[in-house]
């Protein structure tokens, strides 16, 4: 949220001294910070997908907690099925910025990453992959 958020004051004064007539480009920056935003909601869809599958689906709603912060305590300490269902949705994300082909995907990054994450870590966790 900070980076995020330094980012957006970095980026937006440059439109707004560009609105104000003190700068003289026809670089838009508002573009490069929607496109920012864009993929870094991408990133984290899939994350809060895989999170609440684990959670409500998987888990059903019981953690250990103190087991979550103790090494052997009952959790591994690599997801795999986490990272199957966090690196597929990436991956479409990273094909659609680089070639154009399913831009839908990109566009809508937070919601298509979270809906297909959470999708395949429930499919890939409930198969029997060690989470």
């Amino acid at each position: 949220v900070i980076l995020t958020g330094l980012i957006g004051i970095v980026l937006m004064s440059w439109e707004l001294l560009k609105k104000l007539g003190w700068l003289d480009t026809d670089v838009s920056v508002e573009s490069l910070y929607s496109n920012w935003l864009i993929a870094y909601s991408s990133l984290l869809g899939p994350i809060a997908g895989i999170m609440v599958v684990d959670y409500f689906l998987i888990k059903n709603q019981s953690y250990d907690l103190l087991a979550l912060y103790k090494d052997n305590a009952g959790y591994p300490a690599w997801n795999t099925a986490g990272f199957i269902a966090f690196l597929i949705p990436v991956s479409l994300t990273l094909v659609a910025i680089t070639t154009g082909y399913l831009s839908w995907f990109y566009s809508y990054g937070w919601f298509t990453g979270s809906i297909l994450g959470g999708l395949i870590y429930y499919f890939v966790a409930r198969s029997g992959v060690r989470s």
